[in-house]
Parts: structure tokens; sequence; C-alpha cells
């Protein structure tokens, strides 16, 4: 009996010491994953500078904050835009134009205003207007709420871009025959097969980058907008985009293609 005990007790003996080690090696383990982390986070907050994580803090505050007043329309026709909105306080509150280059949480003083004499407005504008030599299309821009401080005007409602835009053509809607389609049709050697593929729809990728400049050059098409000329390569259009389109009008009864601007 005294054999067996002593037996028992080196088992037990060595069973916890297994244990222990085992503890060890899994405390090492977790330790070392922790260490791992935590140079996983600072080697992504260091992508970051502090102006970047700054702003970010600022975008997060604009999207989260209740604002007092709103912009609860835009409207666009052909040559003008209305803005509905309601400005709640005291004070002098003003209709703030954002144009695409300005940051709506970088304002202090807003360049393109409209004092606002009523709490609930309707103001209708000219939908194109002649700044720094260009006609600039106000359908880019959004709308917002200021109020009037000593320091700088204060935002006092979210931005809002156009709700409802004029049409300059309505063009019926198109029923496709299947669901298949093809994306990112390209011009190549068998742009002739696509009656075989049992498709009814593609996209078509336009990188405006390949064919638009600011400079002419031999057989470019002149393109004025905003008051200003742009040109596009001709011979690109042709052998690249109108290819591709022209092939699919042959199979228009079955295929039906869509641009996707880059």
């Amino acid at each position: 009996m005294g054999i067996f005990e002593n037996r028992s007790l080196v088992s037990s003996d060595r069973l916890k010491r297994l244990l222990l080690f085992v503890l060890f090696l899994l405390s090492g383990l977790m330790l070392l994953v922790g260490c791992h982390e935590d140079q996983e986070e600072e080697v992504i907050s260091s992508i970051y500078n502090e102006d970047d994580l700054k702003y970010e803090d600022s975008l997060k505050q604009y999207l989260r904050n209740t604002y007092p007043s709103v912009i609860n329309k835009v409207s666009v026709t052909e040559s003008s835009i209305e803005i509905v909105g309601n400005c709640v306080g005291e004070g002098h509150f003003y209709l703030g134009e954002i144009p695409p280059y300005l940051d709506v949480t970088k304002i202090d003083k807003a360049p393109y205003k409209v004092e606002l004499t009523e709490a609930s407005f309707s103001i209708v504008l000219d939908r194109f207007i002649e700044r720094e030599g260009v006609l600039y299309d106000r359908l880019l821009s959004k709308w917002a709420i200021f109020q009037m401080t000593d320091l700088a005007d204060q935002l006092v409602s979210h931005a809002r871009h156009a709700d409802e835009i004029w049409a300059y053509q309505h063009l019926s809607p198109i029923t496709l025959t299947s669901k298949k389609g093809l994306g990112g049709l390209t011009a190549n050697s068998f742009i002739s097969d696509l009656s075989l593929l049992g498709i009814s729809s593609a996209t078509i990728n336009v990188c405006i980058t390949h064919f638009m400049h600011l400079t002419p050059k031999a057989g470019d098409i002149e393109h004025l907008y905003g008051g200003k000329t742009y040109y596009m390569d001709e011979e690109y259009l042709n052998n690249t985009l109108d290819k591709v389109l022209l092939e699919a009008t042959k199979k228009k009864e079955y295929l039906r293609c869509g641009n996707y601007f880059n």
C-alpha cells in the first residue's frame, strides 16, 4: 500500500507542475499577443497626423450634432434653385452657399450668403452665376443656415444638397430581358461575340482623364463648359468608347449599356 501511495503522490505532483507550466505558457502567449496588438495600433495611429485626427473629430461632431435650424428642401430647375428651410432662435441668420471646394466644418465666414428675414423661408436664386471668370452651376453647391456672431458665422443647420433636379431628357424605362450582365465592357477582339454571352446589360467604364485635357492637341474636339474650353481626344472616343457602344447597338434587341465615370 505504501508503494502505491507514493506513486499516487508523485503523479499528483507531476500533474500540478504540468498545469503550472501550461498556465505559464498561456500567460506568456497572451502577453505577446497583447504587445503585438499595441504595436499594430501604434502603427495605424501613426499613419494620421494630429490635424487629420482633429478633422475626423470635427466631422463626427458635425454628423452627430442636432442643429436647431434646418434646410428642408433644395429644388433645381433649368435656370433657378429654390431653397426651403426654417431657422430657430434670435439674431441675424443667413442662408449660406457651400461650393464643392469648401468644407462645411471649416467655414468661419461664409463667402456666399443671403440674409434671412423670416424664420420660415423659401428663396429662389439663379442657377448659374459668374464667379472668377467661370459660369458656375449652383447645382453643385450645398446649402446651410448660419447665424452671424461678432467673431464668426456659426453653423446652425446641417448642409443639404439638391433633392430634385430638372432633367434635360426624359427617357423611357428600359426593360431587361434577363438578370445576366457584364461589367467593364471594353473594345477588344472578342467584342463581336456579345450575342453568344446571353447577357442583357453591360457597363462601360469611362475614365475622363484618358481623353479630356486642358490644352489642345491635333484631332481634338472642343467643348465649352462654365466659360472654359476643354479638349477631347476624338480618336480615343471613336476607337474605344464609340466602338463598344456601336457594337452594343447592333444587339440592342437584348443588350443595354450604362456608363460608369471614373
